[in-house]
Order: structure tokens, then C-alpha cells, then sequence
């Protein structure tokens, strides 16, 4: 990964997501980037049927619109920050900045995952969706 590919839209994709997944129902990957984690390696992002947490993208779970709008505070949060702590982003935006993980720190070497740095995290949180009834007050992204 270049530097470049931090800053720029991955091939032209809009900060909405418009043309990610499905039409009537895009995917996403929550992402959580509490401060306390801040000293990980990678991006941590919440594993299928909301069970637990994940670096590699390949063990964390796809969750679609409907399942995001249904619960717009629990998977869109601040916890009281100025800054989003957890937010679903779409998945097509999220795979395009994967890197391979190096090796011996996750099982079996598996990816992609994100690196943990500021510029990704501020990338995630610029292409997040937040959708009505998310817990965002004075949301930075």
C-alpha cells in the first residue's frame, strides 16, 4: 500500500457508498476503533451475528442495511466522544485497502486486514455510513 491509496478515493467511489453492494440492501463491516485499542496492530472490525472481534476481513461479518437501520445506536456510536467509535462502512470501500498481515501475528497469517494508523482510521470514519437514529452527537470524522 502507498501513501496515495490513504488519501485518495479508492477508484473513484464517493464518500456515500452509493455504489457499493446490493442496490436495495449494500453490505458493510463494522468497524470499532475505541482508544483503547488504538495500540493494536490492525483494525479491529466485529465478527458475524455480532459475536466478538476480528482483524482479518476474511473472519468478520458482512452486515446488510437492513440490519444496521433496524438498530441505528448499536451500530453507530460515539460513546459520548466527539469522534465515531463504532460505524458500519461499506464493504467494497473496506476490501480495497487491505494488506496482507505480517506474519505470526493472527492464526495462520490470514487477511487482509487494515493497518491500525490515524490517516486509516480517519479514512474509515470519512466513508462510514451513519445511518438516522445513530448515537452521533458532534460526530468528527
Amino acid at each position: 500500500m502507498n501513501a496515495n491509496q490513504l488519501t485518495e478515493a479508492p477508484n473513484g467511489v464517493s464518500p456515500s457508498g452509493a455504489c457499493t453492494g446490493s442496490p436495495t440492501d449494500p453490505e458493510y463491516y463494522i468497524v470499532d476503533v475505541r482508544k483503547e485499542w488504538r495500540h493494536q496492530p490492525y483494525i479491529t472490525f466485529w465478527r458475524p451475528n455480532n459475536c466478538n472481534y476480528a482483524y482479518p476481513l476474511a473472519w468478520a461479518g458482512r452486515y446488510t442495511k437492513a440490519t444496521v437501520d433496524a438498530q441505528p445506536w448499536y451500530y453507530c456510536n460515539t460513546n459520548g466522544s466527539a469522534w465515531l467509535k463504532r460505524f458500519p462502512v461499506p464493504c467494497e470501500i473496506v476490501e480495497r485497502y487491505g494488506v496482507d498481515p505480517r506474519p505470526g501475528i493472527i492464526d495462520g497469517n490470514v487477511g487482509p486486514v487494515l493497518p491500525n494508523t490515524q490517516k486509516m482510521r480517519r479514512k474509515l470514519r470519512r466513508y462510514a455510513y451513519i445511518p438516522e437514529g445513530a448515537v452521533t452527537t458532534a460526530v468528527r470524522r
